[in-house]
């Protein structure tokens, strides 16, 4: 009594041993469980969003400030308490959004590199402004 050659794994290859898969393999449906993590890399809508929140907090703390206050002592806002909360939440998406980007494992090498170079200048000219 011999092994039969189909049983053989070395015959695994054949057409009759695969498995038959349904010809529609364009409805890719995601894990149940896996529902709040992202398909793909959001890195670029993050870095985005975080460029045009920390031009929108620098354009607010220029209108924002007395235009007689020439030094940083002197600095004083001429907007009410509103403004200067929604100008601090402006400031914090836009450097946390950056922030997240300039550290993403997933991020391009040059988008990091790119937020790095964004996140600096913002704090930057957020402290001369």
């Amino acid at each position: 009594m011999g092994i039969s050659p189909r049983s053989r794994w070395s015959n695994r290859d054949e057409s009759s041993y695969k498995e038959k898969t349904s010809g529609n393999r364009s409805r890719i449906r995601p894990v149940a469980g896996q529902w709040d993590k992202p398909f793909a890399d959001a890195s670029a809508s993050m870095l985005i969003v975080g460029q045009l929140t920390s031009l929108a907090t620098l354009a607010m703390i220029h209108a924002g400030k007395y235009p007689d206050s020439g030094s940083l002592e002197n600095a004083s806002w001429s907007l009410g308490e509103s403004a200067f909360l929604a100008t601090a939440g402006f400031g914090i998406s836009s450097f946390l959004c950056l922030f997240k980007v300039s550290f993403s494992r997933k991020a391009p090498r040059r988008r990091r590199r790119m937020a790095r170079i964004w996140l600096l200048s913002f704090l930057l000219v957020a402290q001369v402004t």
